[in-house]
């Protein structure tokens, strides 16, 4: 296993509180140069090229000030040639404004990077929360969206392999690298350590990971929306206090068709025990 990666999945186990993910993301700062080489050594072994290949940014274990509420749990960050850079340049001044930049996402990002159309399809999934009074319209302007996701605390996200990639090339690797299994299954124990209300998984990847791997067993007959290739599967069960829904497709690809993917989610939550 890669030492660093070692080192990353027994700091992933200290981790129970806010404060424990502060010294987690201080310590990644304090041995980011540690991270090209990592980043190519997992590249090499895994044979990741290409959209699929691994990113020496420094990582991204969560964003926004919430773990408790809504949490958003996907393969690995995201990469894209052109925002990227900017966020990395800005996290790379110091710990202090790489830890900022994660816990005040929703305020940062739109203000130093720019429009982030997959976040702002994300954070609706708050209107599945069990109180959610406060929640704007799924109509409402984004700016409103994202003004809301920052103030009331109520949004976050977690994600299994902390490394960027332009596209997941991981979750079909974990059962052929069990180091690789070893660090999704750190990472998804803490964040259940937060307690989160609610759990959502996107993407054929993680829908079949956490469903056949990480969590196989208790789940609910999926709910399917539509018919054909392009059927969408929506499948939840209970874990310790937290609902958690699996949607076997991107949370783009729900466009169209998001009342009746909610439709079903909420469907989900209510049968889930």
């Amino acid at each position: 296993m890669n030492k660093f990666v070692d080192d990353l999945i027994v700091r992933l186990g200290a981790v129970k509180e806010e404060s424990d993910l502060k010294s987690l993301h201080d310590w990644v700062f304090k041995n980011k140069q540690r991270i090209p080489q990592t980043v190519r050594s997992i590249n090499a072994e895994l044979a990741l090229s290409g959209d699929f290949e691994l990113k020496p940014d420094l990582p991204n274990f969560t964003v926004g000030r919430s773990r408790s509420n809504l949490v958003i749990l996907a393969a690995n960050p995201g990469w894209d040639e052109v925002k990227n850079p900017i966020e990395q340049e800005y996290c790379d001044e110091s710990a202090e404004q790489y830890w900022k930049f994660c816990r005040e996402f929703f305020k940062l990002f739109p203000t130093i990077v720019g429009s982030n159309g997959w976040w702002t399809r994300a954070m609706k999934c708050a209107d599945l929360l069990p109180t959610n009074e406060s929640v704007p319209s799924l109509y409402a302007a984004t700016r409103v969206w994202w003004d809301w996701a920052h103030s009331s605390e109520q949004v976050g996200s977690w994600e299994l392999i902390p490394f960027h990639s332009d596209k997941d090339g991981v979750t079909s690797k974990l059962r052929e690298f069990p180091w690789l299994k070893q660090l999704a299954v750190a990472s998804l124990k803490t964040v259940m350590r937060f307690k989160p209300r609610l759990l959502v998984v996107a993407g054929k990847g993680a829908y079949d990971l956490i469903r056949c791997d990480l969590l196989p067993a208790g789940w609910s007959t999926p709910d399917k929306v539509g018919e054909g290739p392009k059927a969408i599967h929506v499948s939840g069960r209970k874990l310790d206090g937290t609902s958690v829904i699996a949607v076997d497709r991107q949370i783009h690809q729900w466009r169209v068709r998001r009342r009746v993917v909610f439709a079903a989610m909420r469907r989900t939550l209510a049968a889930a025990t």
